[in-house]
């Protein structure tokens, strides 16, 4: 645990730093597409290795292991996931297990990240930017002809505990997800 904690607070200074630096996206700087939803079309859950991942959109921002509940995918996963993780798992019944993440963020927006989640050396899912036709939950019920499951989970960051809320097109393999306003935040591929 005291490992995880200092990779924790490495992936939080690298990132600062690198904000603050105003590093240019490793994919834009090896010729790759711009940040988008194109620079992920790639993705298939199940195929895609984290070596494809990395030739086809470039180095990640950051590359790191983390917890999660096993089994379940979880919609806002990134490198200070598994601070919680414990107790969510303990009050679920459920076993916790490592998966690996490549992360790449928007140079012009460092709050937007894809993020693809890695289990025994495959894409289990992906959490990739939103098109233009994806950013409200009537954009994404007109896209798909149908309206989605939707769903809220709890979640707490430091102090303060908020909802999210999912909704789901499961035949589709596709979630989106809203953390706060109007707007979707990011989809989740699966």
């Amino acid at each position: 645990m005291r490992i995880r904690a200092a990779t924790r607070a490495l992936s939080a200074a690298a990132l600062a730093l690198a904000a603050l630096a105003g590093a240019p996206h490793a994919a834009r700087a090896a010729g790759a597409a711009e940040y988008g939803p194109a620079l992920f079309s790639f993705v298939k859950p199940g195929e895609t290795t984290p070596v494809l991942a990395k030739k086809l959109a470039g180095e990640p921002y950051l590359e790191y292991d983390v917890d999660v509940i096993e089994g379940e995918r979880d919609v806002l996963i990134n490198a200070e996931s598994d601070e919680d993780v414990d107790a969510r798992a303990e009050a679920a019944g459920k076993k916790e297990t490592t998966v690996h993440v490549l992360e790449w963020r928007n140079p012009d927006d460092f709050a937007d990240a894809a993020r693809l989640v890695f289990a025994s050396g495959k894409l289990w899912y992906a959490l990739l930017p939103l098109t233009p036709s994806e950013s409200t939950p009537e954009k994404i019920e007109a896209r798909f002809g149908k309206k989605p499951i939707l769903t809220s989970q709890k979640r707490k960051q430091g102090d303060i505990t908020y909802d999210v809320r999912i909704y789901s097109f499961p035949d589709d393999h596709t979630a989106y997800v809203r953390t706060t306003g109007d707007h979707l935040h990011h989809k989740v591929r699966w």
